[in-house]
């Protein structure tokens, strides 16, 4: 044989299938650990902050606002009053003017209480808010590429394999990016990091609040990707009830629940990743219908991220991560409520004025 020819060794479609379904496997993991990330945690952070900075002062604003249009309104209908040439009554245009604003102002203040009640409950309920309560800027931990810009299944965004090797030392020819769908430029290294990184001193390490956060989230994802249906068809009993506790444990921030279920895993052995697959046409058919499911899922799960970020609250993520532009919006709110309050202050001494007069006739 020549010395520059070489021999191609190409893998069988058992192999590569197999590999196409781990690739799959980890990313469906991922997006739906980020997507839970962005429903229980994150999006849930940015309400309670919105409204703590910023919804808190429109309300304000509002109900001063809707004040002043009641003092206005009394005014209006004294007014009317004397043109018709009736004898003014202030109880009379008082009661009118409120009933025309009653409403708003008991929409007004139900809407108070219940952002009252949510921070309340995201405070005391979530120990999110203990870890750290700025984590909810760091959800490219679950996926370093934000899947917006990556959609499984779509060929468009994968790379030359012929020009990269895969971190892990392997060419990326051996990858299954292309036949998969799948971006394999996914480092997991600092899932196990961040797992095995609280060695029971809280104060050790990169600090309590970053390290329990880092390590219930690498928990979580963990565990998806063994329970979870859309990478495990056809869960057991127990393995759904493991993954309802993990999801309410995810849910509540709750480090040690999710480290006993973990623990039960690795005891039980059901934390293998691996599933063992049969070499034969039966066996490769099935494995081809599970990688088109998991590459319908990918998608689907982009989508669902897709929607989350396009909406309230994400959508002032960027506007709360902006720390100047957050006080400037409260300073601009806070100086139209103080004028609104002038104004109010000025209405009422002339309806209090007026209400002399009346009483002297």
């Amino acid at each position: 044989m020549n010395n520059n020819q070489s021999i191609i060794l190409t893998q069988s479609e058992y192999e590569s299938l197999r590999k196409d379904i781990m690739v799959l496997k980890e990313r469906v993991a991922r997006l739906t650990a980020l997507r839970d990330d962005l429903v229980y945690h994150i999006c849930p952070s940015l309400q309670s902050e919105y409204e703590e900075k910023i919804a808190s002062l429109e309300r304000e604003l509002l109900a001063a606002q809707l004040y002043l249009r009641e003092m206005q309104r009394i005014i209006e209908i004294l007014q009317a009053q004397m043109n018709q040439g009736q004898e003014p009554s202030m109880e009379e245009a008082e009661e009118q003017a409120q009933e025309e604003y009653q409403e708003y102002q008991e929409d007004l203040n139900r809407k108070a209480k219940e952002a009252e009640e949510f921070q309340d409950r995201w405070r005391k309920e979530s120990n999110w808010y203990e870890y750290d309560e700025g984590y909810r800027n760091r959800e490219e931990d679950f996926y370093e590429e934000d899947p917006e810009n990556t959609e499984a299944g779509d060929g468009d965004h994968q790379k030359d394999s012929n020009d990269k090797t895969h971190k892990d030392g392997k060419d990326a020819g051996e990858a299954s990016s292309e036949r998969s769908g799948c971006n394999e430029d996914t480092d997991d290294s600092h899932d196990d990091d961040s797992v095995n990184a609280y060695d029971g001193d809280p104060e050790s390490g990169h600090g309590r609040k970053q390290s329990k956060a880092s390590e219930l989230k690498s928990l979580y994802r963990k565990i998806v990707k063994l329970l979870h249906p859309d990478v495990h068809p056809n869960p057991t009993p127990k393995e759904k009830e493991l993954l309802n506790r993990a999801i309410q444990a995810y849910d509540r921030g709750d480090l040690e629940t999710m480290r006993q279920i973990w623990e039960e895993l690795t005891g039980s052995g059901m934390a293998d990743p691996e599933e063992e697959y049969e070499d034969s046409p039966e066996g490769i058919a099935k494995m081809r219908e599970i990688l088109e499911k998991l590459r319908k899922r990918c998608k689907e799960l982009d989508t669902e991220i897709r929607h989350i970020k396009s909406e309230y609250p994400y959508t002032m993520k960027a506007f709360l991560d902006d720390e100047e532009a957050v006080e400037k919006r409260r300073s601009e709110l806070q100086a139209e409520i103080d004028q609104t309050r002038e104004t109010n202050r000025q209405l009422e001494e002339y309806i209090n004025e007026l209400k002399r007069q009346m009483g002297n006739r």
